[in-house]
């Protein structure tokens, strides 16, 4: 978790120069992020379900042999990452709701995750019928993915503390 921090704390140094989004905006944001990353949510987790049917389409005999062992384990790779996304974005919901640093904190691992797949998913492509093109195509359009999501998730970063329960005061001596 401390790795998670310290590069939360690296990336804030770059995206501190980027020009901010109004007020409003990031207020909407901020408030309503809970039910934005809650449909999220529910979209990834269509996704999973949907991989999970392939998947196990695809581990049948005859998809075996046509989709090959490398796309086996390209498909079981995805729902594995999927999966991870779906679980951190729904654990997120709550604390997002109550404005804890918790949520925002569990949908940056989320991204972190998504920008595994994204390494995975171009290299994936390399290795595949898509080849330099593909690979380049998934790199570039993943890259802007994660960049446009960490921006908006660093626009509201300030808006999200911890409880108020993990708050300490150090006595006075």
């Amino acid at each position: 978790m401390n790795l998670v921090r310290q590069f939360e704390l690296h990336l804030a140094k770059w995206l501190k120069r980027t020009p901010n989004l109004p007020k409003n905006v990031r207020d909407w944001l901020a408030t309503n992020s809970w039910w934005i990353i809650l449909v999220v949510a529910i979209l990834s987790g269509v996704t999973a379900v949907g991989s999970l049917v392939g998947f196990v389409r695809m581990l049948s005999v005859a998809g075996v042999a046509a989709a090959g062992a490398w796309w086996v384990f390209d498909a079981l790779i995805s729902l594995v990452l999927t999966v991870a996304v779906t679980i951190l974005f729904g654990m997120a919901v709550s604390p997002l709701r109550r404005l804890e640093k918790k949520g925002w904190v569990l949908v940056f691992m989320a991204i972190l995750v998504e920008a595994i797949g994204v390494v995975l998913s171009a290299l994936s492509s390399l290795v595949t019928t898509a080849g330099v093109g593909g690979f380049l195509s998934a790199l570039i359009w993943g890259v802007v993915y994660l960049l446009l999501s960490a921006y908006f998730l660093y626009e509201i970063r300030g808006y999200f503390s911890l409880p108020a329960r993990t708050l300490r005061v150090a006595p006075k001596k």
